[in-house]
């Protein structure tokens, strides 16, 4: 499709790199998929209470494509699947120019960002995916290349911070603590959208702990 659009989605949503296309593609890389049907689908699926943000996915690329809401269901191995909602999208140019950015099929064994590894917009997008915020420290999660690009934006922000990474089997976390998560959170949350409220929430709670500081090597400001 030479003009970028169908008349189901704007397949030039991210030919742009927006603050906004930036989340988007973190949060499909975290949270997406990429399946070949010979075509490529791409498949963004959250669960309650992050359902509602597949809505404002699909507004982003203009989408006429039916969101499918799932109840909850005890899976064949005894586990309980929480309701969900899911938008899938067929769409040969959307998938090539995802492959640009790292976004491909079995991303989960080798995930590598591409041209976007230094956007604070896109791992606002990975944390609100694979992220998880306490009261003081975050976790990221992904794989090894992943988690070492996330090591090196941080450092690149704020040399001085702690950053510990960690392997645990062929997942890769990256946990940061104190004062040095306030500032990565600060930088990334801080009156920024699109992104998940319960994440901003906590964010928001965490960095304000620190937000006084009057330590210069630490302002967020």
């Amino acid at each position: 499709i030479r003009n970028g659009k169908s008349k189901n989605v704007d397949e030039r949503a991210f030919d742009t790199i927006t603050p906004e296309a930036a989340y988007w593609l973190g949060l499909l890389m975290s949270d997406g998929s990429v399946l070949h049907i010979p075509s490529p689908n791409i498949v963004l699926q959250l669960t309650t209470p992050d359902e509602y943000q597949i809505e404002a996915f699909k507004s982003f690329l203009k989408s006429k494509h039916k969101v499918s809401y799932l109840p909850q269901k005890i899976t064949s191995q005894g586990l309980t699947q929480r309701p969900r909602a899911r938008i899938s999208i067929v769409s040969k140019r959307l998938g090539y120019v995802l492959s640009k950015f790292g976004i491909i099929p079995n991303k989960s064994k080798n995930a590598c960002a591409a041209h976007i590894h230094n956007h604070p917009d896109f791992w606002r997008g990975m944390i609100d995916g694979d992220g998880h915020i306490g009261e003081n420290s975050f976790t990221l999660i992904g794989t090894k290349a992943i988690i070492y690009q996330f090591n090196d934006f941080c450092k690149n922000l704020c040399p001085q911070i702690h950053i510990r990474l960690f392997e645990r089997g062929n997942i890769w976390g990256a946990n940061i603590n104190g004062k040095s998560a306030s500032i990565i959170l600060y930088s990334l949350y801080h009156d920024k959208t699109p992104c998940l409220a319960r994440k901003s929430r906590a964010a928001t709670a965490l960095y304000c702990k620190h937000i006084y500081s009057t330590d210069k090597n630490y302002s967020m400001t």
